[in-house]
């Protein structure tokens, strides 16, 4: 089944991105460690969205 890809990015937005920025001011005074598998998820979303390869490089698709 294909879905489009805004479609995709407004379900990112009201599902992925709000657990991302719940309890920022916290996450900024932890340990590198315990943020990376919140970015490994973010960006594994973003190649999900854009229909990317698992290993394509994510600096391209989080600008977009």
């Amino acid at each position: 089944m294909y879905v489009k890809k805004n479609i995709l990015k407004q379900l990112y937005y009201s599902l992925i991105y709000p657990c991302l920025t719940y309890g920022l001011l916290f996450w900024g005074n932890t340990y590198s460690s315990s943020i990376k598998p919140l970015i490994i998820l973010q960006k594994r979303a973003m190649r999900i969205i854009t229909f990317s390869k698992l290993n394509e490089h994510s600096e391209p698709l989080l600008k977009n």
